[in-house]
């Protein structure tokens, strides 16, 4: 990629990959299944 096509990439449009990070760490892994169940059944 040139400089040029970066320059437009603003970092507001970019994910934040710690937020990512974090919601896979608490909703994706099996030790907290019980907590995710409870997030969906809220949502839905």
């Amino acid at each position: 990629m040139n400089k040029r096509a970066m320059k437009r990439i603003y970092l507001k449009n970019l994910v934040d990959l710690k937020i990512d990070f974090a919601f896979k760490e608490l909703f994706g892994s099996e030790k907290n299944k019980a907590i995710t169940i409870v997030f969906l059944n809220a949502i839905l």
